[in-house]
């Protein structure tokens, strides 16, 4: 709906929506609002042991709750409520209290002091487990505070050769405990790298304005994961960096191309609004780029200059870094945005 503009698509959806977000509701079992999962015994022995995939993985243990459940649930709100807000349907604020309420039980249940812990089991141990999609997400969404992403951010620093320099986009620090993940110890979700990673830790480098690191990031990213003509492969060995598994797929693909835009380039969608940033990557200038967006076609140019931001050579007004594009009527003529880019 975002990015076609296609209100009456969003309308027929709501109630799917709904009952989907209710769902989840019903899955909080011990009345914390935060969604409980299936709890197995046992080793993990292949896919689908996982209590609720998320950034974890589909062969890893996560059992009863897990934070990525949580962080999507929040998400899901989130976007649901703004959407409503947008069309001029009810709800958007009930939506968003929940939201709120959600994001703050997580924070106290998940929250070690320095990241998100990646699960709790049934018996109420909390597993520190590092989870790179999960705590960089959360740093998207705003379930992560400005504290809270600052020390992500220096987590991601401090980790900075495991997670960006040996493995770019590894999926979690260290490896799991024997019995916990199928995966062999540096393959896949247990040690190795998952592109799709890239996506949200590019946007959370850029947010939290570590620009020195994530330019180091897409670098080694280019080295260290080679493609195929039809992209990159689903994962990436944790200490050889040696291709794996399938290559091509929507997921691994997609996700880089949704950091490389909204983080390195800093494109964003926000409802009706495109948001674009005045500070991109220096190593990527200048660059063009063309999309569609709301049924009009955007041509993009960024080149290294002073920050200003023009639509169609008319200086756009920036506010903190950002300036603000409402959606267009529908047009012919392209939309022309030029990026005079700090770096």
């Amino acid at each position: 709906w975002e990015t076609t503009g296609d209100d009456a698509f969003a309308v027929e959806l709501l109630p799917t929506c709904r009952r989907i977000l209710d769902g989840l509701a019903r899955q909080d079992i011990d009345g914390d609002l935060l969604p409980e999962g299936r709890s197995l015994d046992g080793p993990i022995t292949g896919v689908g042991s996982c209590a609720s995939l998320s950034y974890i993985g589909d062969t890893a243990k996560n059992d009863w709750k897990d934070f990525g459940a949580s962080l999507f649930y929040h998400h899901a709100l989130l976007a649901l409520s703004g959407m409503c807000a947008d069309l001029g349907l009810p709800g958007s604020r009930s939506l968003r209290a929940r939201a709120d309420a959600v994001a703050a039980a997580a924070r106290a249940a998940f929250w070690t002091g320095e990241a998100f812990a990646a699960w709790i089991d049934r018996a109420g141990v909390r597993h520190d487990d590092w989870i790179t999609g999960n705590n960089t997400h959360a740093i998207i969404t705003g379930l992560a505070d400005e504290q809270m992403s600052a020390a992500i951010a220096d987590t991601i620093e401090r980790e900075r050769e495991a997670l960006l320099e040996r493995t770019p986009g590894r999926v979690r620090l260290g490896l799991f405990a024997p019995g916990e993940c199928s995966n062999a110890p540096e393959d896949y979700w247990n040690g190795g790298a998952w592109p799709l990673v890239s996506g949200p830790l590019q946007i959370a480098l850029a947010r939290t304005g570590r620009w020195a690191t994530l330019e180091r990031f897409i670098e080694r990213l280019a080295q260290r994961t080679p493609v195929t003509e039809r992209g990159f492969h689903e994962a990436y060995d944790g200490a050889t960096g040696a291709p794996g598994h399938a290559d091509g797929l929507l997921m691994n693909n997609g996700g880089f191309i949704w950091g490389l835009m909204e983080g390195a380039l800093g494109l964003g969608l926000a409802g009706r609004t495109l948001t674009v940033r005045n500070r991109v990557a220096k190593t990527l200038l200048p660059a063009t780029a063309r999309c569609a967006w709301r049924g009009a076609i955007v041509e993009l140019e960024w080149v290294a200059g002073d920050g200003s931001i023009t639509l169609d050579d008319v200086p756009l007004p920036i506010v903190d870094g950002v300036a603000s594009i409402s959606a267009p009527a529908r047009a012919k003529a392209p939309m022309r945005i030029r990026v005079a880019a700090l770096s």
